[in-house]
């Protein structure tokens, strides 16, 4: 009678047993997003020439279709040589340049950034001289952007 209390004890704790590693898997949970991967980011660039008038800006807008980058802008040619170039970054609102994020400060080579992440939408960038020009500027920029 012993041996088969022994036996049905066993019997009945290996069903236990067995009952509890079942459960126990089935409640292994696995991070959804473990197997995603990053969609690499497209970077375009627009380029931008034109002259600035004496005591004068240039404006050129620009649109981002998607966000989550920053903007940068490089300088990569002023004439004439070693003119400061004043870079600000704007939003496009009813068909006007609204100045938001700088004036950034630039010479040939030298680049400014928004430092932010940006949104989707119109933007602009506003070019200006420093005050050591006494003539038209002439310049080239490069805006790079999500």
């Amino acid at each position: 009678m012993v041996n088969d209390r022994q036996q049905s004890f066993t019997r009945i704790l290996a069903a236990l047993v067995l009952a509890l590693a079942v459960s126990a898997a089935a409640c292994v949970q696995t991070d959804p997003t473990s197997n995603l991967t990053a969609i690499p980011q497209t970077i375009l660039n627009d380029t931008f020439s034109g002259t600035i008038p004496v005591g004068g800006n240039d404006i050129h807008d620009f649109s981002l279709t998607q966000g989550g980058g920053v903007i940068t802008i490089a300088l990569n040619a002023i004439n004439p040589a070693n003119t400061i170039a004043l870079i600000t970054i704007g939003f496009v609102q009813n068909g006007v340049c609204v100045p938001s994020i700088g004036p950034g400060t630039a010479l040939v080579g030298q680049s400014v950034s928004t430092q932010i992440s940006v949104l989707p939408g119109d933007y602009c960038v506003v070019m200006a001289a420093g005050s050591n020009a006494g003539v038209p500027v002439t310049y080239t920029i490069v805006v790079s952007h999500p």
